[in-house]
């Protein structure tokens, strides 16, 4: 059985509920995953604006997963699952051991949080789209691998992926085919040093929007530099919380292309771009770029 959610919550329900729709099962432990992985799920399927479009078209249900059940994971697996909008597996601490081995050696499930994707057949269709998930949330319909190679065929390196609707203000800047410039670093100095180079620039005429998405490790430090930012040199469009999922989505997307076969030594443009984003050091980098549609974006660092 699977128990309930969004306006049948706690109710327990068959298998029925989720026939002839693509089922997304997320496997995991019981806290499911760290907070801003957890927000950035909840903002890219149930909260996205194309879900509507969707509504009834697939599911997801959670399969909780632990060796040995413990009275905190009890209750954090209780609270979870009935404040989540998707269902969950109920009672998972009774699985048989057969399905969690099912679930370990045949869907590779090592602790690690992984949904995959059963067709409205029931058969599988992706081992995993977490990734994809977080880099094209329920634009990804129907989930499938097949369905994660047609997205990337169409991608390019553009400011369009790599905030996709991060920031609605961001996502309306890109639109209108603004200047953006994007930059991270941990470095108080370099920061101001960076700022006052951009203001020459802005000040001959140049329209160009700065944004602050800090770096790869989001220290207090980070957070301390994005307050400073805030106060002295310019608004700060990402709360610490969107700094992580910035930052979640680049991961995702180098871990979708390695996916697919591609290396870092590959002619995949923006798989090298997004590794020397993620490789590169705190002291300092830029993202320059402009528009949504066929308009590339450039990295220094």
């Amino acid at each position: 059985m699977i128990s309930g959610s969004k306006n049948v919550k706690n109710k327990e329900l068959g298998v029925s509920e989720v026939k002839d729709k693509v089922v997304l099962i997320l496997v995991s432990k019981a806290e499911l995953l760290p907070l801003e992985g957890l927000l950035l799920l909840l903002e890219r399927t149930y909260d996205h604006h194309h879900h509507k479009k969707l509504e009834g078209s697939y599911e997801i249900v959670w399969i909780s997963v632990s060796d040995t059940w413990t009275d905190s994971e009890w209750d954090m697996f209780d609270f979870l699952s009935n404040s989540l909008p998707w269902y969950s597996v109920r009672r998972p601490w009774v699985l048989y051991s057969a399905v969690v081995n099912y679930i370990k050696q045949e869907w590779g499930y090592k602790n690690a949080p992984l949904i995959v994707v059963l067709d409205s057949q029931g058969m599988v269709t992706n081992s995993n789209a977490m990734d994809m998930v977080f880099i094209w949330g329920a634009r990804a319909y129907p989930f499938s691998s097949s369905k994660e190679e047609q997205l990337w065929d169409e991608e390019n390196w553009t400011l369009k992926l790599l905030l996709d609707e991060i920031d609605p203000l961001l996502t309306t800047w890109v639109e209108e085919g603004r200047n953006i410039c994007i930059y991270g670093s941990d470095n108080l100095d370099w920061i101001r040093e960076f700022n006052a180079k951009f203001k020459v620039i802005r000040n001959a005429g140049v329209q160009l929007e700065m944004v602050y998405a800090g770096c790869k490790d989001l220290s207090e430090q980070v957070r301390r530099m994005s307050a400073v930012i805030g106060e002295e040199l310019h608004r700060n469009l990402f709360t610490f919380t969107k700094l992580h999922f910035f930052w979640l989505r680049l991961e995702s997307i180098r871990r979708s292309k390695l996916k697919l076969g591609q290396t870092i030594h590959s002619d995949d443009h923006i798989l090298k771009e997004v590794s020397a984003l993620l490789d590169t050091a705190n002291e300092g980098w830029v993202i320059i770029g402009r528009g949504e549609y066929g308009r590339h974006c450039k990295t220094f660092s």
